[in-house]
């Protein structure tokens, strides 16, 4: 019995690992698979989840208000979502409400990081194994008595990156000399930043590779979450990017244009592409 854990970001990595190193405590006759990885990892990680995901059979998803929109979580769940049913996909909300999931996250179980919620994962877990499956009041009583440690940890966790990332609330107030000091230094710094943009012809503006690499896997990702029926036009995974961010502009990366994207991805084994009457398709999406 395999769990996969997805996570995005510090705080979501931090209680995922706490998670994977708690559950055998209740839960012996179960794997935790725990990804190091992020969205930069590319070939390595796809090669790795691929062969992780043939013998998974239950997934966890770590939210937080960080990592609710990040492209790795659709990423990786839009892969989870292929090899095993819906029902067997939870999200845990880590600092968020259900009211704050949109999108096709929305299609799975959401549980609360909390001691109930924990309990009814504990128990959606148990229920997914086929052999040495533990009795309710078995898990139940293992569950309470392992519970007050991981909660602990987890307190702890949300203490420490809470403070790490207030840290700079606490240093000593600048004088009102030093601010005003600061504002003009920001202002001239952005003053030559703005002329320099301005001074940039098409084909010299910054590029932003990896920005647009990261909206494409999104998006093949949400379509392939809603089932998307293949193949599709190229258009409509365009059309799904500019949802989220309607400055999306490919032509202003190194690809060029948004094939070039497109077959940059196929290269890597994501998708397979078609081409009919000089128009590309998706044929499928490979997650």
């Amino acid at each position: 019995m395999k769990v996969y854990l997805i996570w995005s970001g510090e705080l979501s990595r931090a209680i995922a690992q706490a998670f994977k190193d708690w559950v055998p405590n209740v839960i012996s006759n179960v794997e935790l698979f725990f990804s190091k990885s992020d969205i930069s990892a590319g070939t390595n990680w796809f090669q790795e989840i691929s062969k992780q995901l043939e013998s998974t059979n239950f997934g966890v998803i770590f939210l937080t208000k960080d990592s609710i929109n990040a492209p790795w979580i659709f990423f990786e769940t839009g892969a989870l979502a292929k090899h095993i049913s819906q029902a067997s996909i939870c999200t845990t909300l880590i600092d968020i409400q259900t009211t704050d999931i949109v999108g096709p996250l929305t299609q799975f179980q959401a549980i609360t990081l909390n001691k109930e919620g924990m309990l009814a994962l504990a128990k959606s877990i148990n229920n997914s194994i086929d052999i040495q499956r533990l009795p309710d009041r078995m898990l139940s009583d293992l569950f309470e008595m392992k519970w007050q440690s991981f909660e602990e940890k987890i307190n702890a966790i949300k203490i420490s990156i809470k403070t790490v990332t207030t840290s700079q609330a606490s240093l000593p107030k600048q004088t009102e000399k030093e601010v005003v000091d600061e504002i003009l230094r920001l202002t001239r710094s952005m003053n030559q930043a703005m002329n320099q943009v301005l001074s940039y012809k098409k084909e010299e503006l910054p590029k932003s590779d990896e920005h647009v690499k990261a909206q494409f896997l999104k998006a093949i990702s949400t379509l392939k979450i809603k089932n998307r029926k293949m193949p599709c036009n190229l258009s409509l995974i365009n059309d799904e990017i500019l949802r989220e961010d309607e400055n999306f502009d490919v032509n202003k990366t190194s690809f060029g244009s948004f094939v070039k994207l497109a077959i940059y991805f196929e290269g890597k084994g994501v998708i397979t592409l078609e081409k009919q009457n000089d128009h590309y398709y998706v044929k499928s999406i490979n997650l």
